[in-house]
């Protein structure tokens, strides 16, 4: 293991503590409705997204004046802080009560939205909500964040100066 990674790694458990208090909101049955039938539109969407970005730009400026590669420590920061996000949403997926009621609602909502009502469509939604699936939130969620953690590290580690040079010792 390298030591960007251990580095990545550590700030990115340090990150982690932000991904679970980012997926509580989603316990609440209306945030859940409202993020589901809007998606990219709803507030919570942006937040859980852009607050992590800007973290993750300054975790790569961390690296950077450390003298550390901020882009690889970057690139593991988000993979870790990912893994823990997206275990946390898919927590409060599965541990939602009354899905069946909240599925239905979901249906609802999105029907109101002017989403074609297919049986297919239905199904999807409901199986989706019914059965939240481990890979697509947690999976997903890291493989974002690596991307993510990636190249706002990377920009974060461009915008901030490297480490400070020792001067040299002067000729006699």
């Amino acid at each position: 293991m390298t030591d960007n990674m251990r580095l990545g790694i550590r700030l990115g458990l340090y990150l982690a503590p932000l991904g679970i208090l980012l997926a509580l909101p989603t316990f609440i049955a209306t945030v859940r409705i409202h993020s589901m039938a809007d998606g990219p539109a709803y507030w919570l969407y942006w937040v859980q997204n852009l607050l992590p970005l800007a973290l993750l730009a300054l975790v790569g400026g961390l690296a950077r004046r450390r003298g550390y590669g901020s882009a690889s420590t970057g690139l593991w920061a988000g993979i870790t802080y990912g893994l823990v996000a997206g275990a946390s949403l898919y927590g409060a997926a599965a541990l939602t009560p009354d899905r069946s009621r909240l599925a239905n609602e979901v249906w609802r909502a999105l029907l109101l939205r002017g989403y074609v009502g297919t049986p297919a469509r239905h199904h999807a939604v409901v199986a989706s909500v019914m059965h939240p699936n481990a890979p697509a939130y947690i999976a997903n969620t890291a493989l974002e964040f690596a991307l993510v953690g990636l190249l706002a590290a990377l920009v974060g580690g461009l915008l901030l100066r490297g480490p400070k040079q020792q001067p040299e010792a002067a000729h006699e």
